[in-house]
């Protein structure tokens, strides 16, 4: 009997475990995959317009960027900004992000990189970066916090280990009810063979 239940318990734990994580998985890819699409469709706005209002390649020239994305628990507001492939970053006046530019953000406003998704940090926040070309050796970079995110597959997995903590319970409840069921017959054929005895 206690063989029955723990089998038992066993499997239906393991069914719950994999449905919970495979439950995570699948939202945290959605999420992420939409963040990634938003970052996207907004940094195309941007390098269109950027096509089409050539910049000179110094410092402080001001930018207007066509909208902005949500930055919360973010120091700065910025989210956008537009630099060349020197490395001289343009952006709107009121921002104050300081963006990172790497070797191969600047391969990208060259040309010889495509554009392309990383993650990095802002502040002690880690941030969602896209970066892709806008014309005339220039590039977009869009930052996006992933504070959000993250604080909702937190809940999100704090939630998948209590159901999955009840059903491993429930589990074991169930196999035990169970085994007791099936060991039914047993007894009574052991209660036979000692009659018999």
């Amino acid at each position: 009997r206690r063989r029955m239940v723990l089998l038992s318990a066993a499997a239906v734990a393991l069914a719950v475990v994999l449905s919970a994580f495979a439950c995570y998985i699948a939202v945290e890819s959605s999420m992420r995959n939409r963040l990634d699409h938003q970052l996207k469709a907004f940094a195309g706005t941007v390098a269109a317009v950027a096509r089409h209002s050539p910049t000179p390649d110094r410092p402080g020239k001001r930018f207007r960027f066509p909208g902005r994305l949500p930055r919360a628990h973010l120091e700065a507001g910025g989210d956008a900004a537009l630099f060349s492939a020197t490395g001289v970053i343009h952006k709107s006046p009121e921002d104050h992000t300081a963006f990172s530019i790497t070797t191969r953000d600047l391969a990208v406003a060259r040309g010889t990189a495509p554009a392309y998704f990383r993650n990095g940090t802002l502040g002690g926040t880690d941030v969602r970066i896209y970066v892709t070309a806008a014309g005339h050796g220039r590039a977009v970079i869009i930052e996006q916090s992933l504070t959000d995110l993250q604080s909702t597959l937190h809940d999100l997995a704090v939630i998948l280990i209590v159901i999955v903590l009840a059903g491993v319970a429930l589990a074991g409840l169930l196999g035990l009810l169970v085994a007791r069921a099936a060991a039914v017959p047993v007894h009574i054929l052991r209660r036979a063979a000692e009659h018999v005895g």
